[in-house]
């Protein structure tokens, strides 16, 4: 009885394989990276980090040191192997490895209309747009396909800052 559920067994394995041939040439598929923009700028949305008020008159200073914890990163539907992204995007930071930064920046008050200014800051980003594009294995050969899939970069550059007057009246508190 053990033996003939075997061979039956067998013979229903053996039909299911057999009866969707599909070679290892036709499910083979890879992808890589196609395309590349030019480098754009993008960036994060301005955030404050100092306010002081002026009477018009002063000679203070308003400074500020930033310390801000920044990583490059991609978004849209990665097909290809970070390391392959970063080395295609031409990317100066690994992307998703925190790493912090520390920046001072100071400017003098003297000369500035009366009332309440701020230093804003954003991190800056090198972006591209990256297309990925599917390939699969036809007779031993690999062949391009329609099917692609883009990906956006962002890698850190720098820290940007701006002055920016707020209000006539005396607002010091954040």
């Amino acid at each position: 009885m053990k033996r003939k559920c075997f061979v039956l067994l067998f013979a229903a394995l053996m039909a299911v394989c057999f009866a969707v041939p599909i070679s290892a040439d036709e499910a083979a598929t890879k992808w890589q990276c196609e395309n590349r923009s030019k480098v754009f700028e993008g960036h994060d949305k301005w955030k404050e980090a100092v306010r002081a008020y002026t009477n018009g008159k002063s000679t203070d200073r308003l400074s500020c040191k930033t310390e801000k914890s920044v990583k490059s990163t991609y978004t849209g539907e990665l097909k290809v192997s970070i390391p392959k992204l970063e080395s295609y995007a031409l990317m100066t930071h690994k992307i998703d490895k925190s790493f912090s930064v520390s920046v001072k920046y100071s400017t003098s008050l003297k000369g500035k209309k009366k009332g309440t200014w701020a230093i804003q800051y954003h991190p800056v980003y090198n972006c591209r747009n990256i297309t990925q594009r599917q390939y699969q294995k036809v007779d031993k050969k690999w062949k391009k396909t329609k099917v692609t899939k883009k990906v956006k970069t962002r890698d850190y550059k720098s820290m940007a800052y701006r002055v920016v007057y707020l209000s006539p009246k005396n607002k010091t508190s954040l």
